[in-house]
């Protein structure tokens, strides 16, 4: 319990970081990343928006109705792809959750009562006791879940996590990088929001705010 508390105050720590000191000072909220960085990520389309977040996000919660309002207004050649982040400090805790639910076919379903398991009723989800005890008060057998997060597919998908998360400097959620070249965070409301991740992916350039 004490763990998942110092988690979930490093997520509130981080959300008011970057709403009063980022986003007020409108300093490197939109962030063009180098070429040379931009070719090492070979498996994610042009095409493509990634929200990184966290299942100990409660911004990443909250914009969860907004963001699936935004994403049916997406070309049909266009995507949005959600994606935990990895080796960020206590909210990369929950990557191995998401990356064997994923493979299971079962984290969209399942996303919600993530986010309320573990902000909501403060639930330790990286604790395989607890997150057992949850798996099974969700109807996911445990033996194939412990079996899928052993394999191939859910390793290929942390370290894709692992990457984004380092070669894209995510230090906080949500964070969005859009058309692998830029990222940004969360700098005005939806869903004026989704008008600028719009405009990086079909524009390639911010909007002024």
């Amino acid at each position: 319990i004490y763990t998942l508390l110092i988690i979930l105050l490093s997520s509130i720590i981080t959300t008011q970081y970057i709403f009063k000191v980022v986003l007020s000072s409108n300093k490197d909220v939109v962030r063009r990343i180098d070429d040379k960085q931009v070719a090492k990520i070979t498996k994610i389309s042009p095409d493509t928006i990634i929200e990184m977040f966290s299942y100990g996000c409660g911004y990443c919660e909250k914009s969860e109705p907004e963001l699936d309002k935004f994403e049916k207004t997406l070309p049909a050649s266009k995507k949005l792809i959600r994606m935990h982040v990895s080796n960020n400090g206590g909210l990369g805790r929950f990557a191995p959750l998401y990356a064997t639910l994923t493979v299971m076919g079962l984290e969209p379903k399942l996303r919600g009562a993530a986010f309320h398991a573990v902000m909501q009723e403060r639930k330790d989800l990286a604790d395989p006791t607890i997150r057992n005890q949850w798996l099974i008060a969700n109807d996911v057998d445990v033996a194939e879940y412990e079996k899928t997060e052993k394999s191939e597919q859910v390793k290929a998908l942390l370290q894709l996590s692992k990457q984004l998360t380092e070669v894209y400097g995510i230090n906080g959620t949500p964070e969005y990088i859009v058309g692998k070249k830029w990222v940004t965070f969360t700098d005005r409301e939806w869903p004026a929001m989704g008008k600028q991740l719009m405009s990086l992916l079909m524009n390639d350039k911010p909007l002024e705010k």
